[in-house]
């Protein structure tokens, strides 16, 4: 695994991502709380996209790896501002994406809370501790769900609430 000087360094932007989620993973408290105060390191990030984490695309990354990386995003940005909505939106279409390809959300969400700050740990456990209705499309106005002719499954973030 690269240090984490060469993964600020990388010229790929997208792959460099998903190698900081890697070293994130497996480094240590210490560590990933310097990762978090240091956060976003004055560099771009090219981040996997919400709408297509359940659809099997062409790539490096498989569908579970874009879904983790995209939980570990919100554990390494650590920041959590006073409305929330924001997060939990995306924390709900992680959540559907986990399910459409039979990840256990319990554990995704479990093992990732391990790792973040106390907050955003906390955020994430109420999450998956909301009943089911809470935590539904529906709930979630905003998140549509799309199957596309070759029957993969997309969801569409429409935040002005109209389709």
């Amino acid at each position: 695994m690269p240090c984490l000087r060469d993964i600020l360094n990388m010229p790929d932007r997208a792959e460099a991502f998903y190698l900081l989620v890697d070293y994130y993973k497996a480094t240590s408290d210490n560590e990933r709380e310097n990762i978090r105060q240091s956060w976003d390191y004055g560099k771009e990030w090219v981040y996997p996209n919400p709408e297509t984490l359940a659809v099997n695309l062409s790539g490096k990354h498989s569908c579970e790896q874009r879904i983790i990386a995209s939980l570990v995003c919100y554990s390494i940005n650590a920041y959590i501002p006073q409305d929330s909505r924001e997060i939990l939106i995306a924390f709900c279409v992680i959540y559907h994406s986990a399910r459409e390809i039979g990840l256990d959300i319990d554990i995704l969400f479990k093992e990732v809370a391990k790792i973040s700050s106390s907050k955003m740990a906390l955020l994430m456990l109420k999450f998956i501790e909301r009943p089911e209705r809470d935590k539904s499309l529906k709930a979630f106005y905003c998140i549509e769900r799309i199957i596309e002719k070759d029957r993969t499954v997309r969801f569409k973030l429409n935040l002005r609430g109209n389709k």
